[in-house]
């Protein structure tokens, strides 16, 4: 079957029509024209690349010999400023099409980006317990080998110390994780011959903060801090303000914007990010932030009303009872953070039901050469 691919949609798959129907290709470009073989059956139909009959202006050569084998990256094949404009796409449909919201164009989107190279600080390396220590393949468990200068998008470190340890280290079968910081120091758990690392530490905007070995943090070393920044803009903190950060991890929001404002509260289910955020207040001398560990999703209850808050919740996004709790306080400002556009889309569609609308909007590249988008937004009531 020759088709032509349209455009990039959520998912990182290319679009293509043939009879009316949808048709879903990974690893295509708008603008390849392409011979596939396809599902038999369904719509969307899922297809494969049999032949590029002839690429797109925007196609480039990958870098990494295991592209389309190793499940890491979806865009290694696209010019990376292409990319960029790809991901805005994907933005505004899902929000026309999950949340009934009409943006406006690309343009209309603020963006922030870096280098696509080597960011990763946080990795969990597969192993098969037969030599091979990389990632699984795409929809698999099949352990793909890292390449011999290592992974594109790992940082550097964190590579050095792979590759320097794979002909030393007898792996089983399993995985293990390693993490960096922008200082250049390496934390690792489950490496053979190797003590575990209970906390990995990063800095941001003169505040240190302590992290689980598995514990959530931002994972691009080159934007992390500039992603605190636009949300600390969007925040618009004021020294009377009482700020409530929802989803607040380690204090990461939290502790910062605590330097502006009268309060801040962070709600956090999880309890050892928790126990973190409080240590991490302490260190950095900061007195005014509260942490509570609450399943915010279920409902929160706070005796005063904060003026402005902050979502940054995981891909699963928020419920619709903490959306109607949102509301009913009627905060100045609801800045939402979100690394899913799926239900960023859904969960803002209904903000809009009640009467919010976006004010500020940007897409902020922390996953370069992979489909995963990150949005930092401000809502407002209209």
């Amino acid at each position: 079957m020759r088709i032509k691919i349209e455009k990039i949609v959520h998912g990182g798959y290319g679009l293509a029509y043939h009879d009316g129907g949808v048709l879903l290709i990974p690893f295509t470009v708008p603008g390849d024209t392409i011979d596939a073989v396809c599902a038999e059956r369904g719509n969307p139909r899922f297809c494969w690349i049999k032949k590029i009959v002839e690429p797109s202006k925007y196609r480039i050569e990958p870098k990494c010999p295991n592209f389309t084998v190793c499940g890491g990256c979806d865009f290694q094949n696209i010019d990376y400023i292409y990319e960029l404009e790809v991901k805005k796409g994907i933005l505004i449909e899902d929000l026309k099409r999950l949340g009934g919201i009409d943006i406006g164009c690309i343009e209309d989107i603020d963006l922030i980006y870096a280098g696509d190279q080597f960011y990763r600080n946080n990795v969990q390396f597969k192993t098969d317990g037969e030599g091979k220590v990389g990632f699984f393949m795409k929809k698999s468990t099949q352990v793909v080998h890292i390449p011999e200068g290592g992974c594109l998008l790992v940082d550097e470190k964190i590579n050095e110390f792979v590759l320097d340890i794979l002909d030393g280290v007898d792996f089983k079968r399993g995985g293990f994780r390693v993490r960096s910081n922008r200082k250049g120091e390496v934390f690792k758990k489950g490496v053979p011959g190797f003590r575990d690392d209970r906390y990995c530490y990063y800095d941001c905007r003169d505040f240190d903060f302590r992290v689980d070995i598995d514990g959530f943090f931002q994972i691009n070393n080159f934007l992390y801090e500039k992603w605190l920044d636009r949300v600390i803009e969007y925040i618009e903190p004021c020294e009377d303000d009482f700020v409530a950060d929802l989803f607040s991890g380690i204090g990461f929001i939290t502790i910062p914007v605590a330097n502006y404002v009268r309060k801040v509260l962070g709600m956090e289910i999880n309890g050892t990010a928790v126990k973190n955020a409080l240590y991490n207040a302490q260190v950095n001398g900061v007195d005014n932030c509260i942490f509570k560990r609450v399943d915010v999703n279920r409902g929160f209850y706070v005796k005063e009303k904060p003026n402005k808050i902050v979502l940054d919740p995981p891909r699963a996004g928020i419920s619709e009872q903490l959306i109607k709790e949102i509301v009913e306080l009627e905060p100045e400002y609801v800045v939402y953070v979100s690394c899913d556009t799926s239900t960023y889309a859904r969960d803002v569609g209904i903000l809009y039901k009640y009467g919010m609308k976006i004010d500020k909007i940007t897409l902020i590249d922390m996953f370069p050469r992979t489909s995963h988008i990150e949005v930092i937004s401000r809502l407002v009531f209209i």
